[in-house]
């Protein structure tokens, strides 16, 4: 049996990584190739499928946390992202973009596993900070 790299499966972020890079490097772990983002100091848009999602960062900096959150609520009809909690601390950060249907089957099958190892990606993630 074949296992993937950790390369091919799981988003790793940056402390220092530029908002679009985050927003496009999904995307292409999944094979979304209709979604891109554009980013100012001040904003970022995402746009899949024609929708567009502007974050703005309120005249501060750029906020990882709240651009992984937006990410997530873009693909959150197929897809959920989570954050890998074991990489917290460290200066990349990982989180695992699934389908919704293979989150749904771990968090049935492994929900103590599921619920020490994963949190869902979300704004009020200090991660960051």
């Amino acid at each position: 049996m074949c296992s993937p790299d950790t390369d091919e499966i799981v988003l790793w972020v940056d402390r220092g990584e530029e908002e679009d890079e985050i927003a496009t490097k999904c995307p292409a772990l999944l094979g979304l190739p209709a979604l891109s983002a554009r980013f100012d100091d001040l904003w970022l848009e995402i746009t899949r499928g024609g929708a567009l999602t502007r974050i703005d960062y309120g005249g501060g900096d750029a906020d990882r946390a709240e651009t992984l959150a937006a990410l997530a609520e873009v693909l959150r009809l197929d897809f959920e992202l989570h954050n890998c909690k074991d990489s917290q601390g460290n200066s990349d950060a990982a989180f695992l973009p699934l389908p919704r249907t293979d989150w749904e089957m771990l968090e049935r099958d492994y929900p103590a596993e599921v619920a020490r190892l994963f949190t869902p990606a979300m704004a009020t993630l200090k991660i960051f900070r």
